[in-house]
Order: C-alpha cells, then sequence, then structure tokens
C-alpha cells in the first residue's frame, strides 16, 4: 500500500488516504518517523490512529482491520472494528470498540512495532473525516504580525473577529476552534477555515440559552474529552456529544452541574479535564480579602474565612452524572482567591491553576503600604495542584521580591511576617501583581523549538490598579517546565496586544485564552470589543 493524499494530523500522528490495486484505504504514520513509512511505535501510536479513524469506520460498511509485527497477524472483520496485541494482552480492545468482529488468538508479541492500516473496499467511498488539511496548511502571516512584538522566528495573523467577547478556546484534532463567548449574546462559537488562509470563512453559533444562570447564555469555560464538547456558564457547566467534523450539535446540551455559587465578583467559571477524567471547576471568591466589610480600610479579616465552603477553590465532578449541584462535587482545592487559568500538565497529569492575587494593600492599610508596594503585591501566582491542597487565601499572599509567603494585613501581618503562612504551598512561578492570568496551556507538540516543549504559555488580561506605576500585563508570557518544575525565568513570548494605550478601557485587545492547535499553532482570544481570535505560528 503507498501512502497517498494527507488527510489529517493530531500530535505526532498523521492519517492519509492511501491506494493499492483492488483497494483504497486509510494509513496512520508517526511524524517522528517521516522515513519509517506507516511503522509506527508502541500501543499509544494504534490508539490514537484507532480514535482518529472511527468517525469514518461508524459511517462505513463492512472493515477489514489488522494490526502487523513483523510475523504476526491479528484479523476481524465488522463494522467499526479496529484491534492490536500488546506484550501483556493477546487481544487488546482500545477506546472499547474493538470488538465487532471475532477476535483470532495468536502467541504474544514481542515486539511493540506495528503498522496500523484499514483496507476498504474500493467500492465503498472513503468516509471524509472532517475538513483536514486546509486548516493544518502553514497560513500567511500578517505582515505586521497583526500588530504584535513576537519571539524571534514566529508571526502572527488575526483568525477570526467580531464574534463577541471571546473567553477560553479548545481547538480540536481537525483544526475546528470552538470558542467560549461571554455576555448576553454568548455561547459557543465554532470556527473553521476551509480554504487554507489561516482565516475562519464558516462560524456557528450555539449556546444554552439564558435560563443557564447570571451573564445570559455567555461563559468563560471550555474543554473537550472524549466525545463530549463541555461548557461553562457563571452558574452551570453543560455538554454535548460531539463527533469531530460536525458543524453543530444536533440538540441541547445535557447539565452536569447547576447552581454553582455566582455573586457580584469573580462569577465566570472555568474548567478542566483532568488526567483521571474529573471536571474541575474553578470557582473564585466574591471577596477581596474576606474582610468583616470588604474592601473597606482596616477592616478586619474573618477567621475562619466562610466564603471557603463555597468559593475559593476548584471544585471536582464526576461529568459522567447529570443534574448535579454544587453539593454533589468535592472541593480538590482552596485557598484560591480565584483562578481563571487551570491547565493539565500532560507530562505529569497534575492540575496546575493561576491565582488572582488581591487587590487594595495600600488604600485598604496605608499605615503599612505605600501605593507603589501595592501597585507591585502580591503576586499573581501558579500552582501545581494537589488533592486538599491549601493554597493560602484569604490568611497569605505571595511577595514576589522576598519569596516568601507572608500573613495579608486583615490577619495581623505587617509586610514582613511569615507566621502560620509558613506552611503554605509556595507557587511554582510568580509574576508582578494585577497583570491578571486568564488563560494556560502547556505546549504539547514538536512545531515550535525544542525549548518550548512541555513548556507553559499563560496568558495575562493586564491590571487597572498600578498606580503610581504603569499598567502592565496584556501579554502572553512562557514558562519553561519539567515534570512540574518551572526550570527557567518566565520569558515574554507575545506582547503588543494592547496597542499604545495600556489602560482596560483603551486598550485594543486584552488576552484572554489560549491553546495548542494539532499543528503546533498557539492561539490566543481577546475578549476586548467584538472579540478576536490570533493565530501565532513558528516560521520555517
Amino acid at each position: 500500500m503507498q501512502r497517498g493524499d494527507f488527510l489529517t494530523r493530531a500530535g505526532d500522528f498523521v492519517l492519509e488516504q492511501a491506494h493499492a490495486p483492488g483497494l483504497t484505504g486509510l494509513t496512520g504514520r508517526s511524524l517522528g518517523e517521516p522515513d519509517a513509512g506507516l511503522i509506527g511505535f508502541g500501543t499509544r501510536f494504534v490508539e490514537r490512529a484507532a480514535q482518529l479513524l472511527k468517525p469514518a469506520l461508524e459511517q462505513e460498511g463492512p472493515v477489514r482491520a489488522y494490526a502487523t509485527t513483523r510475523s504476526r497477524y491479528a484479523f476481524s472483520q465488522g463494522k467499526g472494528t479496529m484491534c492490536h496485541y500488546s506484550k501483556t494482552r493477546q487481544f487488546a480492545k482500545p477506546l472499547n470498540w474493538c470488538g465487532v468482529g471475532k477476535a483470532i488468538n495468536s502467541p504474544p508479541m514481542t515486539r511493540t512495532h506495528f503498522l496500523v492500516a484499514l483496507a476498504l473496499s474500493i467500492t465503498a467511498p472513503l468516509a471524509p473525516l472532517a475538513p483536514l488539511a486546509a486548516q493544518t496548511r502553514r497560513p500567511v502571516c500578517a505582515p505586521d504580525n497583526a500588530g504584535l512584538t513576537l519571539q524571534p522566528g514566529f508571526c502572527a495573523l488575526i483568525v477570526a473577529e467580531s464574534i463577541g467577547p471571546a473567553r477560553h478556546l479548545v481547538v480540536l484534532e481537525n483544526g475546528d476552534l470552538l470558542v467560549a463567548v461571554a455576555g448576553g449574546s454568548g455561547g459557543v462559537r465554532l470556527l473553521r477555515d476551509t480554504t487554507g488562509d489561516g482565516k475562519a470563512d464558516i462560524v456557528r453559533s450555539f449556546g444554552v440559552g439564558g435560563a443557564a444562570g447570571g451573564g445570559g447564555g455567555g461563559g468563560t469555560g471550555i474543554a473537550f474529552a472524549g466525545e463530549y464538547l463541555y461548557f461553562a456558564t457563571n452558574t452551570t457547566v453543560v455538554r454535548w456529544h460531539w463527533n469531530i467534523g460536525q458543524l453543530e450539535p444536533p440538540g441541547g446540551p445535557d447539565t452536569v452541574v447547576s447552581g454553582l455559587t455566582m455573586r457580584n465578583q469573580h462569577a465566570a467559571k472555568s474548567i478542566a479535564i483532568g488526567s483521571d477524567g474529573q471536571l474541575y471547576v474553578n470557582i473564585g471568591a466574591p471577596s477581596n480579602s474576606c474582610q468583616a466589610q470588604d474592601r473597606t480600610p482596616e477592616s478586619p479579616g474573618q477567621d475562619p474565612c466562610p466564603l471557603l465552603d463555597i468559593a475559593g477553590g476548584i471544585w471536582r465532578f464526576d461529568p459522567r452524572r447529570g443534574n448535579q449541584t454544587q453539593l454533589d462535587g468535592q472541593r480538590y482545592a482552596t485557598g484560591l482567591r480565584n483562578a481563571v487559568a487551570l491547565a493539565v500538565d500532560p507530562a505529569t497529569g497534575s492540575l496546575f491553576a493561576a491565582q488572582h492575587g488581591r487587590d487594595q494593600l495600600a488604600a485598604n492599610w496605608p499605615k503599612l503600604y505605600n501605593d507603589a508596594q501595592s501597585a507591585e503585591l502580591p503576586a499573581e501566582e501558579v500552582f501545581r495542584l494537589e488533592a486538599g491542597g491549601d493554597y493560602g487565601w484569604p490568611y497569605c499572599y505571595y511577595d514576589w521580591r522576598r519569596r516568601q509567603k507572608l500573613v495579608q494585613p486583615e490577619y495581623g501581618g505587617d509586610g514582613k511576617t511569615v507566621g502560620r503562612c509558613e506552611t503554605v504551598p509556595r507557587p511554582v512561578v510568580a509574576f508582578p501583581g494585577h497583570w491578571a492570568p486568564e488563560g494556560m496551556a502547556f505546549y504539547n507538540n514538536r512545531r515550535f523549538p525544542d525549548k518550548y516543549r512541555g513548556g507553559l504559555f499563560i496568558t495575562f488580561h493586564g491590571s487597572w490598579n498600578r498606580a503610581p506605576l504603569p499598567q502592565a500585563g496584556y501579554k502572553v508570557m512562557f514558562v519553561p517546565i519539567a515534570r512540574g518544575v518551572a526550570t527557567g525565568p518566565p520569558e515574554v513570548f507575545a506582547d503588543g496586544f494592547a496597542g499604545a494605550t495600556v489602560t482596560p478601557q483603551g486598550a485594543r485587545y486584552r488576552p484572554m485564552g489560549v491553546a495548542v492547535g494539532p499543528d503546533g499553532s498557539l492561539y490566543v482570544t481577546s475578549d476586548q470589543g467584538t472579540g478576536t481570535i490570533f493565530r501565532i505560528v513558528s516560521q520555517p
């Protein structure tokens, strides 16, 4: 069978249409071994190919599927059949859809080199997996990089504008973008490029309607896992069954959880699907520092803080259960004022969160802090979360200059006292105050230079309260990460979003969500104005 027309790619794997006398089929190969033809390595390759091929198989008639090593063959026939061997099992069933046909036993394999091929009868046309090549083709960047300042070797373009306040996003394996849009007319936008110029020429909108809680039908959180698309409004998380390649859902969503805490501050809900398959939801605390009178000079802090029972942390839910309430979930981590930015590290499976630090140290405690100190403190912290972890809010804050956790003034602190904060977990990395981290994504592709692999991109929405210093943030930062630990200092990856006026009202764009595409591009959203999507690519 000969390698043929490109169909799609996902991460390190490519699917192509292949041709042989009397047969038309699909083949998979590893980008890591471009000269290996159709050879893949290990069960991960086979399972990944199986997942990508599933939509086509489900639409076809009888399919012959086989996986081979050099001399051993497994054969099965039936609709949607895909099987493989491993060292420990003679017959394995990846993705729970292998066993349609009859399994044929064979001695255990001693090697894990696999060839994956699905041979379809030439009389059965090949089912399209989705718009593939156009969305993974290298686009032509804007001459001015869409106004951005980038690291050398990168360029940028605008994918879409005027789609509404674009919050978080996911990029599917076929290149489709699914964007959470805030506001009363928000919801989910699907963006697709069918021409290969990098710009979305198909836009579809769907959502949950105004009944989903405050903020109308709009929301911030979005995630895709397995066969489901998840979307979070300010009070509710819903999901749709989703086949990659479709343009919109066939019907309304199922409610996973509703009635989540929502008050005047920090109402947006961000979400992630963890490596354990569970749903993680950020529930921001509706407070600055849990004072008896919020944001009031010298008002003492409540100790213990009652808000931590309902907010100020990450809650975990089983996404397979429907119509849950917040009480059905588990408080996975606490002491996080508002962690809008969530990401799962594919190298360790750990959940990371970036916290918005408190405001108004000088305004509320002028005897302890001056305006210059208040502009820089407290730090914006990125944590690697552990089950049951307590990260300190409202009792502690992190001084990034001292590299210490200090007691908040509401709880007896004076800007120097460590006290009860000695045992509070330190951040993986910290940034100056009020930059407002809003999105994170680990880079798990090979398109960018080696230094970026496994590292963390963080979007900063930008500050409003750094006077007398200039406002700051409004950029994308990169942090090298290995085994859950920062291995070097942060660096600016993309800047210039705000334009000439670096203020919340005057900024042209404010970075919000970030995601990595199947071709290795980095996508960044802006919710300023009418909403914009940027794509940053590595130049050859």
